[in-house]
Parts: structure tokens; C-alpha cells; sequence
């Protein structure tokens, strides 16, 4: 009778710390949509650089007009004007760099401030914190179903011992309460 009253017990702490796990999963994917919004004060401006985004891309030289390459122009023109070659063919090879590198510049910026992932990093305003916490949370609540399962199994075990005497029978020294691998939950 020990053995079961265990097997029950374990099978109690289980479902308890499953039922925990869900709630603080939960909590945990609010937490994380909290996180992520706070972390991200720039999305109201996202269309207006992912319209700024499309224009660039369906018509390159919009560019032209650009901070960026006006900075980009400038700098070239200065640092060939300082080597003597003002006028020169250099001067047109530097000019048509600093265009190309202009347009990749602004292609990028406005890129990652419409929210595109741009494949160094992540993606502007996602959290990587909130992602991870709901993540820990999900793998404790399943952790913990788990844990209900193994104790279920191991209730079971003990009572089809009880009904056949040739199964060696447990004396109910060990009781598990089902935390499994994730804990009680965080």
C-alpha cells in the first residue's frame, strides 16, 4: 500500500508542477511581449523606411538626393582634391564608389529600420531576451508533463505489481514529485 500511496503522491506533485509550468509560461510570453515593445521604440516608424525601402529599390538613383550620399560625394571629392587629382579620370571612378557605396548604405539602414533582417544580427527591435524567456518557460512546462507521465507510468507499474504476484513489488521508499528536468517552473 506504501508503494501506491507514493506512486500517488508522485503523480499529485506532477500535475501540480505541471499546472504551475503552464501558468508561469504564461506570464512568462506577457513578460516577453512587454520586453519586446519596449524594445523596439521605433516601430511606429517601420512603414513609412519600409515605403523609403521600396521607392529605393524600384528606382536606385533616389539616392542621389540622400544624406548619405552627399556625405559619401563629399568625402571623395575632399580626399582626391587634398592628392591633386580634382578633374581627373580617378575623380569619376571615386565618384561612381562612393554612389554604389552610398546606395548599399542607405539600402541597408533602411532595411533594418523597416524591420528586415539583414543577416548580421537580428532584426530591429526583436528581443532575444523575450524570445529565450518564453522559450525557457515552454521547455519547463513540457519538462514537467513529462514528469506527470513518468509518474502516471510509475503508478501504474506499481499497482499491475499489486495484482501479480510473481512482479517483485516496490516498498515506496522513493517518491517523485515530477519536476522533471525543467524544475517547478521559473
Amino acid at each position: 500500500m506504501a508503494a501506491i500511496t507514493a506512486a500517488v503522491v508522485g503523480v499529485a506533485g506532477s500535475v501540480y508542477a505541471s499546472n504551475k509550468a503552464a501558468k508561469s509560461q504564461k506570464q512568462a510570453s506577457k513578460d516577453a511581449a512587454a520586453a519586446s515593445e519596449k524594445a523596439d521604440p521605433y516601430r511606429a516608424y517601420r512603414p513609412e523606411a519600409a515605403a523609403r525601402l521600396d521607392a529605393l529599390s524600384k528606382d536606385p538613383s533616389s539616392v542621389v538626393g540622400s544624406a548619405v550620399w552627399k556625405a559619401r560625394q563629399e568625402a571623395a571629392s575632399r580626399a582626391l582634391a587634398s592628392q591633386g587629382y580634382t578633374g581627373s579620370g580617378n575623380a569619376l571612378i571615386a565618384a561612381a564608389d562612393a554612389g554604389a557605396s552610398a546606395y548599399q548604405q542607405e539600402f541597408d539602414n533602411l532595411a533594418r529600420l523597416s524591420g528586415a533582417d539583414v543577416g548580421v544580427g537580428a532584426a530591429a527591435g526583436v528581443s532575444s531576451t523575450g524570445l529565450s524567456t518564453t522559450q525557457d518557460s515552454r521547455n519547463s512546462y513540457l519538462s514537467s508533463i513529462g514528469g506527470v507521465v513518468n509518474n502516471v507510468g510509475n503508478l501504474a507499474t506499481t499497482i499491475g505489481a499489486r495484482f501479480n504476484p510473481s512482479t517483485p513489488v516496490s516498498t515506496g521508499t522513493g517518491v517523485g514529485i515530477g519536476a522533471g528536468i525543467g524544475g517547478l517552473g521559473r
